[in-house]
């Protein structure tokens, strides 16, 4: 990423690669798709912003910080949890339900969130976990806010897919609750007060905001039946009738959301984040990330074992595909035996 106004290098900035940026947002270039791969499309920062400040463009993702108001509204799409907003809304306290949250323009004198959209799926998966089962929130009017996003991407709407899913796993779901600015802010005190100072545990704050990849706590609760179709937020999709088995997805997956065992292909929704480098790679354009799919815990697309009828190596293919050559032959047509890629 090339910022085109950043505070790369204050000593402001966290450790373990994020950079402070304008209006209270931390970026961790190392774990962007465009840093992991040139051939990234990955857009959902550029399409997530209200103001134009992220833009995607030859020299790669560019950032304006002038541009920026710190909504954090790229914070709820980026597949790889590499924005962040700071301070970064406090965790739920062990042994609450309630998990208190006010956007900057609530009539309240304190808020936790430059906007309630801005959170991420993951994140509501994770406090899901340490106990959460209610959202209250305190907010301004959406409908005249200019940072709104479209209403499917907004927390009510996320929240009833994330919902249907724990549903489907037989757990508990999570209501959100409207609540008034001034009844909000008494019960948000009352909270506080019988939980420990924040700022005391800030360097633990500082380590869980710099963990290198999203907590395994963001991952929805297991379900008994392995085999029964559940809700994902994300799962690779191939089209077995086009792939050339190339293995190029399974090779570029950062999450083995894709990998090849056994003579298949198999996709493992519990660990794709929809970072899209699967189908950035694919020529045959033959597989795609699709939000909250329906699946198995694990899909298993067979390969067929053969032997080329070229230069003898083995190699798999799609069950549908009628190919006698290794990939490698069947490109370059006439290879000479010196110059042979014998694929393994």
């Amino acid at each position: 990423m090339s910022p085109e106004s950043s505070q790369a290098g204050d000593p402001a900035a966290p450790e373990n690669g994020w950079e402070k940026f304008a209006a209270g947002l931390l970026f961790r270039a190392g774990h962007c798709v465009h840093a992991r791969s040139p051939i990234a499309a990955c857009h959902a920062c550029e399409t997530a912003c209200p103001r134009a400040a992220w833009r995607l463009g030859e020299n790669g993702l560019n950032f304006d910080a002038a541009a920026c108001d710190g909504c954090g509204l790229c914070m709820a799409v980026c597949p790889e949890s590499a924005i962040r907003s700071i301070p970064a809304p406090l965790p739920l306290p062990q042994g609450k339900r309630v998990w208190f949250l006010a956007c900057e323009r609530s009539a309240t004198d304190s808020h936790n969130l430059p906007c309630l959209h801005a959170l991420a799926d993951g994140e509501l998966i994770a406090q899901w976990h340490r106990g959460c089962r209610e959202i209250a929130c305190a907010q301004a009017d959406c409908a005249a806010c200019t940072r709104a996003p479209p209403p499917e991407r907004q927390l009510p709407a996320r929240l009833d897919r994330l919902n249907r899913a724990l549903r489907e796993r037989d757990a508990e779901p999570l209501s959100l609750t409207n609540v008034e600015p001034a009844t909000w802010q008494h019960a948000e005190r009352q909270q506080r007060a019988s939980t420990p100072d924040p700022a005391r545990r800030g360097w633990l704050a500082r380590i869980v905001a710099a963990a290198p990849e999203p907590a395994p706590e963001q991952r929805l609760p297991a379900a008994q039946d392995t085999q029964a179709p559940l809700s994902w937020p994300w799962l690779a999709i191939i089209d077995i009738t086009r792939c050339t088995a190339c293995d190029a997805c399974v090779r570029l997956c950062p999450h083995q959301a894709l990998r090849l065992e056994a003579s298949a292909y198999i996709s493992d929704p519990r660990n794709c984040t929809g970072c899209g480098l699967c189908a950035d790679v694919c020529d045959a354009k033959a597989v795609r990330p699709q939000a909250w799919a329906t699946a198995p815990a694990q899909q298993h697309y067979p390969l067929t074992r053969k032997t080329c009828a070229h230069c003898q190596a083995p190699f798999h293919a799609a069950p549908s595909g009628n190919h006698t050559h290794c990939r490698i032959c069947r490109k370059t047509r006439h290879p000479r035996a010196a110059l042979r890629i014998i694929e393994s």
